[in-house]
């Protein structure tokens, strides 16, 4: 990733403002007596696993997605590849701003992770599980539909969300 693709402080605190607005969970953090003594640390735990998809890749798909709208209002839908949470979350985020949303995946992605991507409304497609194969789907998806891709991690958007 280069430099100029990792998001600044002030573009973290408008991705926290975003999730703030929309009343994205605020998760506790906690801490476990027996991961403290077993390490000799005070050991903290990020509940994420509380937020509505299950995970914090909700707050980055939401970032990304918040962001293309104020770009682009009319923006037709969106696509992505994942093999669980993200595809969870984009799902979710799509189904917030009202969206058509594919969600490419691999054909031995769980179920309870389908389940949780068709749940949001998405439309599911199966292929192989090489990233290359669902990379090519997804560009080729974006071009037929003209839906806006939203990368898994690589993108700045998606790390000041998360």
């Amino acid at each position: 990733m280069d430099e100029k693709e990792i998001p600044s402080l002030a573009e973290i605190h408008i991705a926290a403002s975003h999730l703030r607005s929309i009343s994205v969970p605020i998760t506790p953090i906690l801490t476990n007596a027996s991961l403290n003594k077993l390490t000799g640390k005070n050991i903290y735990l990020k509940c994420e696993n509380f937020q509505r998809t299950g995970s914090y890749k909700s707050r980055g798909a939401l970032n990304i997605v918040l962001n293309a709208m104020k770009i682009d209002p009319n923006l037709k839908g969106f696509v992505t590849y994942s093999s669980g949470n993200h595809g969870i979350a984009v799902s979710y985020a799509a189904s917030f701003v009202k969206r058509p949303c594919v969600v490419i995946v691999s054909n031995d992605t769980p179920k309870n992770k389908i389940d949780a991507i068709e749940y949001y409304g998405a439309e599911l497609i199966k292929c192989d599980s090489t990233s290359l194969s669902d990379v090519e789907l997804c560009l080729k998806i974006s071009k037929e539909r003209d839906f806006f891709i939203i990368p898994v991690s690589d993108h700045p958007d998606v790390i000041a969300g998360n």
